[in-house]
């Protein structure tokens, strides 16, 4: 059996004072895909990716909107900048712990853009490439040309979670 639920999202868009009402549905049903299960158990624990700085680099406003919301379910925070120049804008090391980065944008695609941080900021930056590409053979491709992982859209939350667990340090103390 499926639950169906409807929220409405108050969403302030980056022009001062301008807000969108947007509604949302969110589907539930039983996986019976193992490869599915084990994905939903391993991205269950949520808590490392609290208070996480995330740069999300991508142009259509509704992908900026479904990924703001998936990031801040897991405590993360998050900027949003609408193509690869205004991500290479915004970024600075001491600010941002990650970028989620659209492969195919205007003015500066992500592959552009990834190679310009990489030159500015050096190899350390985690960067999680974006792409429409349905079939998912380019992941080397990207990796090859400076992304630190890769994931297919439509994004599922669960490996979202999954691929941040992965390319983010686990804070844990120093050791003496």
């Amino acid at each position: 059996m499926a639950d169906v639920k409807v929220k409405s999202v108050k969403l302030r868009t980056p022009l001062v004072g301008v807000v969108k009402k947007m509604v949302s549905f969110e589907l539930s049903f039983e996986c019976t895909n193992q490869e599915t299960l084990n994905a939903t158990s391993k991205s269950s624990n949520t808590d490392v990716l609290q208070g996480k700085r995330i740069l999300v680099a991508e142009d259509v406003e509704l992908n900026q909107l479904v990924t703001r919301l998936m990031l801040e379910s897991f405590g993360c925070k998050v900027v949003i900048a609408a193509n690869g120049k205004k991500a290479l804008e915004i970024y600075r090391p001491e600010q941002f712990d990650l970028i989620i980065m659209d492969i195919e944008m205007p003015i500066m695609n992500g592959i552009e853009a990834t190679k310009s941080l990489r030159e500015k900021f050096g190899p350390d930056i985690k960067i999680i490439g974006l792409s429409a590409d349905a079939l998912g053979n380019d992941s080397d491709y990207y990796v090859e040309n400076g992304f630190t992982d890769y994931l297919t859209k439509p994004v599922k939350k669960e490996f979202l979670a999954q691929k941040l667990r992965d390319c983010l340090p686990v804070m844990t103390g120093t050791v003496v």
